[in-house]
């Protein structure tokens, strides 16, 4: 007859991030006060002042060719409701899963996991338009920066 193994039972995991408390705070105190500032107004303003090219057909010798509506595109402060809150924590714990990479020898792909597996929670909250312009950000900022600007898009 096998012997059995029956492994160690785990630990308890925590049901919420260490500091989370302390970012829903932090965005909840970052979002009241961009609603009260005058840079909402003031982008408003300057947009309504921006001019846009209007579509027009423009006859080639190839055949008449129709140009898009162009104008410049438009912000809006981040509206932070709990599904935004939600992803916005995960692109927090993305960034901060390189410091997991420190750890010698096993480190650096244990957080290539954390990242991972947070940016599938961030691709299950988003909607798929938010999603799209996440990560077109997200190449080249880092991802809680990157998650906000896609906030900031219409």
């Amino acid at each position: 007859m096998a012997r059995q193994f029956r492994p160690p039972k785990p630990p308890p995991f925590p049901d919420s991030l260490p500091f989370e408390a302390q970012i829903d705070s932090a965005l909840d105190r970052a979002a009241a006060r961009l609603e009260q500032s005058p840079f909402p107004r003031l982008i408003r303003r300057i947009e309504e002042k921006l001019p846009s090219v209007e579509a027009t057909q423009l006859p080639t010798p190839l055949g008449t060719v129709r140009t898009p509506h162009l104008e410049f595109p438009s912000f809006e402060p981040p509206q932070m409701d709990d599904r935004r809150k939600k992803a916005t924590k995960a692109a927090v714990a993305q960034d901060l899963a390189f410091i997991v990479g420190f750890i010698p020898v096993v480190g650096d792909a244990v957080a290539d996991v954390v990242e991972d597996v947070y940016f599938q929670n961030i691709a299950d909250t988003l909607t798929p338009a938010e999603f799209e312009t996440f990560k077109r950000f997200d190449t080249y900022n880092p991802s809680t920066m990157a998650m906000l600007r896609s906030f900031a898009r219409r």
